[in-house]
């Protein structure tokens, strides 16, 4: 079934929990905003104010967290982590007083899949109940499927980078390792996605070297 017909493309769409909406990047008005509509393709919704990348969705579905792509320069794309809330279409920063930041010197913000209230990005993590915040030993790049684990990467030059499997409740580390990080032209946290992946009963992280 055809939902959009939208010639300039709608692309990478992202199934709310429960599949009741479809969050998309569309090129129909400027250079690839966020959108949502419900699964029949009705209540289209612009979420975003300009480009925006790398969707993702909170467990209630209530949330939707993304970059918001404030300018491409030559070598790199200054971006800054955004919140949307889909009960009242309000969108605001995750950090009102985050500076824009390097699209490769950060990792996009992703919700925990069992705490609505627990958002990882960057190096923090934030409980958007309270409004604190705590640091993390390395940037987030994914969670383990049962939300009690994160996979951090500390991103540097060298080919190899360290990788560990962060307790959450603990506050520690729980494993480190090192992996080699190919890829060309992404960011080390979009290479690591590609070449690592959780278990669905989170006992077991598959990686390649």
């Amino acid at each position: 079934t055809r939902l959009t017909n939208n010639p300039p493309g709608d692309v990478d769409p992202a199934w709310s929990p429960g599949a009741i909406r479809i969050a998309f990047v569309s090129h129909r008005d400027r250079n690839g905003e966020i959108y949502v509509m419900n699964a029949d393709g009705s209540g289209l919704t612009r979420l975003s104010d300009g480009p925006a990348s790398y969707i993702d969705w909170s467990p209630d579905g209530r949330w939707l967290a993304f970059f918001a792509v404030i300018r491409e320069l030559d070598y790199f794309t200054e971006v800054i982590g955004m919140l949307a809330d889909l009960q009242t279409t309000e969108v605001e920063p995750i950090d009102p007083g985050e500076q824009l930041i390097d699209e490769y010197a950060t990792s996009p913000p992703i919700f925990s899949p069992t705490d609505a209230s627990l958002l990882a990005y960057g190096s923090r993590l934030f409980d958007l109940n309270t409004g604190q915040e705590r640091s993390l030993p390395e940037r987030a790049v994914s969670w383990s499927p049962d939300g009690q684990r994160l996979l951090l990467l500390e991103c540097g030059s060298a080919p190899v980078s360290n990788a560990q499997v962060y307790d959450v409740q603990k506050g520690s580390s729980v494993l480190e390792f090192d992996i080699s990080l190919r890829g060309i032209g992404a960011p080390c946290w979009a290479v690591m996605r590609g070449q690592t992946g959780w278990s669905p009963d989170s006992r077991f992280l598959a990686s390649y070297d």
